[in-house]
Protein backbone atom coordinates (compact mmCIF):
# COMPACT_ATOMS: atom_id res chain seq x y z
CA UNK A 1 0.00 0.00 0.00
CA UNK A 2 1.40 3.53 -1.21
CA UNK A 3 0.42 6.37 1.31
CA UNK A 4 -0.57 9.63 -1.06
CA UNK A 5 1.35 12.12 1.95
CA UNK A 6 0.18 15.26 -0.18
CA UNK A 7 -3.20 13.84 -1.23
CA UNK A 8 -3.92 13.13 3.27
CA UNK A 9 -2.09 16.44 4.22
CA UNK A 10 -4.88 18.41 1.46
CA UNK A 11 -7.63 16.12 2.81
CA UNK A 12 -6.62 17.08 6.64
CA UNK A 13 -6.09 21.23 5.94
CA UNK A 14 -9.82 20.35 4.09
CA UNK A 15 -11.30 18.64 7.36
CA UNK A 16 -9.75 21.13 9.55
CA UNK A 17 -11.01 24.56 7.36
CA UNK A 18 -14.67 22.87 8.02
CA UNK A 19 -14.18 22.51 11.20
CA UNK A 20 -12.30 26.23 12.18
CA UNK A 21 -15.71 27.58 10.39
CA UNK A 22 -17.73 25.29 12.51
CA UNK A 23 -16.45 26.85 15.58
CA UNK A 24 -16.58 30.57 14.24
CA UNK A 25 -20.35 30.51 13.38
CA UNK A 26 -20.59 29.07 17.26
CA UNK A 27 -18.58 32.74 17.70
CA UNK A 28 -15.18 30.47 18.85
CA UNK A 29 -12.01 31.90 17.16
CA UNK A 30 -9.63 29.09 16.91
CA UNK A 31 -6.00 30.81 17.42
CA UNK A 32 -2.59 30.26 17.60
CA UNK A 33 0.35 32.30 19.65
CA UNK A 34 3.75 31.57 19.30
CA UNK A 35 6.61 33.33 21.31
CA UNK A 36 9.85 32.80 20.31
CA UNK A 37 13.40 33.66 22.10
CA UNK A 38 16.36 33.93 20.09
CA UNK A 39 16.50 33.83 16.44
CA UNK A 40 17.73 30.72 15.55
CA UNK A 41 16.85 30.06 12.00
CA UNK A 42 15.24 26.55 12.64
CA UNK A 43 13.30 27.41 15.37
CA UNK A 44 12.19 30.84 12.55
CA UNK A 45 11.13 28.54 9.89
CA UNK A 46 9.06 25.79 11.83
CA UNK A 47 6.79 29.08 13.59
CA UNK A 48 6.64 30.37 9.84
CA UNK A 49 5.55 26.95 8.95
CA UNK A 50 2.98 26.70 11.32
CA UNK A 51 1.43 30.10 11.22
CA UNK A 52 1.76 29.55 7.39
CA UNK A 53 -0.82 26.06 7.83
CA UNK A 54 -2.93 28.41 10.37
CA UNK A 55 -3.43 30.67 7.22
CA UNK A 56 -4.51 27.76 4.81
CA UNK A 57 -7.36 27.20 7.31
CA UNK A 58 -8.83 30.10 9.00
CA UNK A 59 -7.46 29.39 12.08
CA UNK A 60 -5.57 33.31 13.58
CA UNK A 61 -1.87 33.57 14.51
CA UNK A 62 0.18 35.71 16.49
CA UNK A 63 3.82 35.35 16.91
CA UNK A 64 5.81 37.18 19.84
CA UNK A 65 9.84 37.82 18.82
CA UNK A 66 12.05 38.29 21.96
CA UNK A 67 15.89 38.87 22.13
CA UNK A 68 17.84 35.68 23.60
CA UNK A 69 18.95 38.19 26.38
CA UNK A 70 15.26 38.41 28.08
CA UNK A 71 15.01 37.13 31.13
CA UNK A 72 12.66 34.06 32.27
CA UNK A 73 10.17 37.09 34.24
CA UNK A 74 10.14 39.24 31.36
CA UNK A 75 9.50 35.59 28.90
CA UNK A 76 6.95 34.68 31.34
CA UNK A 77 5.75 38.51 31.96
CA UNK A 78 4.97 38.53 28.04
CA UNK A 79 3.02 35.24 27.67
CA UNK A 80 0.96 36.52 30.37
CA UNK A 81 0.10 39.42 28.73
CA UNK A 82 -3.27 39.68 27.73
CA UNK A 83 -3.85 42.37 25.81
CA UNK A 84 -1.50 40.69 22.92
CA UNK A 85 -3.96 37.85 22.54
CA UNK A 86 -7.05 39.82 22.51
CA UNK A 87 -8.34 38.48 18.84
CA UNK A 88 -7.86 34.81 20.79
CA UNK A 89 -10.70 33.01 22.28
CA UNK A 90 -7.97 30.88 24.34
CA UNK A 91 -4.43 31.60 23.33
CA UNK A 92 -2.08 28.80 22.72
CA UNK A 93 0.83 29.37 23.76
CA UNK A 94 3.50 26.97 22.02
CA UNK A 95 7.28 27.90 22.67
CA UNK A 96 10.18 26.26 20.69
Amino acid sequence: MIIDGKALAAEVETETAQRVKKLERKGIVPGLATVLVGENPSSQMYIRLKHSACNRVGIRSENVALPESCSEEDLIERIMEPVSYTHLTLPTIYTV
